[in-house]
């Protein structure tokens, strides 16, 4: 099964690194292999947000020369309703970085905070 959801997140004061794949099915995937577990209606209703929040009209990446050394980059790739990948860069407190993406990083993480144990 192909993941539907991609989300790296990097840097940040600590140097954090870390990456999640999300499945349709609900598994959800650590980059150290730890899984992890979503209902599969609620990665329906992530996707179904990041499309209404305007995800795949975002421009590929914002902020990479942004001069903030503790700010988080993140790249978040998703697949769309019609099948085809879609990935943003951006630079979380970077100007030009729009309010779009900072919502699809959240609605991201809360998933992730509400995932259980597999």
């Amino acid at each position: 099964m192909k993941p539907v959801i991609v989300f790296y997140r990097m840097g940040g004061f600590a140097g954090v690194s870390e990456r999640w794949t999300v499945y349709p099915d609900g598994r959800v995937v650590a980059a150290d292999g730890v899984e992890k577990r979503a209902a599969p209606e609620q990665v329906a209703a992530l996707l179904a947000e990041i499309d209404r929040l305007g995800f795949f009209g975002l421009a590929s990446n914002y902020g990479l020369g942004s001069p903030c050394r503790d700010c988080f980059s993140c790249e978040i790739s998703v697949v769309g309703p019609g099948g085809s990948p879609k990935t943003v860069v951006a630079v979380q407190g970077a100007g030009d970085t729009p309010p779009e993406f900072l919502q699809v990083v959240e609605a991201i993480e809360r998933l992730l905070a509400g995932l259980q144990n597999r």
